[in-house]
């Protein structure tokens, strides 16, 4: 977070809310129907959500999903992938730091005080995003759904929501990595691609360096769509 101007803050800090939110709905729609069809019957609440960051960098979002998971009186479980191992070993610090603080307040009582959610974990994965769900042939395949084997089963139909925050313009493939948050999800989950600074600063960027960012963020909400469509996402 050290890494974020002060002027991007509030924007990642309302994005993760968003998500998470919009995680809840989702959540709240399925067990919805889950009552219906037993009856009536009381409608349980999952207790820990798990949460995959895709291109987590040094984990600026880290904070930002404690805040709001604590908001919320949820738990989560995190985990962050990036392609950079100095990356990841930021982030896992940063993650131990965040851990600690909060070990800190159960310990002194301040976090049942003030009714916040109990400890919530963070793992750090160094890795391509869709060669740990696809597979690493995944491309000479490309079929939307890639190999499955007891390395991608680690990941797939595990989270409840992937961020995809800031990266998905760095990805060579625009279908690639909605296929692997695709198979990622379980089936209430929800896939959020989200940038801090929009589609126009994403598209400066691809203009200025397109080996870097190779590709724009979807440019109306029906080509998004479309995209979606083709992964078997529900937009």
């Amino acid at each position: 977070e050290e890494a974020t101007p002060d002027d991007v803050r509030p924007i990642l800090q309302s994005l993760v809310g968003r998500s998470l939110a919009r995680m809840l709905e989702c959540q709240d729609s399925v067990e919805d129907g889950d009552e219906k069809d037993n009856g009536g019957a009381d409608k349980t609440s999952t207790s820990e959500y798990h949460i995959l960051d895709i291109g987590c960098g040094v984990g600026a979002l880290f904070p930002y999903y404690v805040e709001a998971a604590d908001a919320m009186d949820i738990r989560l479980k995190v985990t962050g992938i990036d392609l950079s191992p100095k990356m990841t070993a930021l982030a896992k610090s940063n993650a131990d730091g965040l851990m600690a603080v909060e070990k800190e307040e159960e310990e002194s009582g301040e976090a049942e005080a003030s009714g916040a959610a109990p400890r919530h974990t963070f793992d750090v994965v160094t890795g391509d995003f869709v060669e740990l769900l696809l597979g690493t042939d995944y491309y000479e395949l490309n079929d939307g759904v890639g190999y499955e084997n007891d390395d991608t089963n680690k990941y797939r139909s595990m989270y409840d929501a992937v961020v995809v925050n800031a990266c998905y313009g760095n990805f060579y493939d625009q279908d690639a990595p909605l296929a692997a948050c695709a198979q990622s999800l379980k089936p209430s989950g929800v896939a959020c691609v989200t940038h801090p600074l929009g589609a126009g600063f994403v598209e400066k960027l691809h203009e200025e360096s397109p080996d870097t960012v190779p590709n724009v963020l979807p440019p109306t909400k029906d080509a998004f769509d479309d995209l979606c469509f083709k992964q078997a996402l529900n937009p």
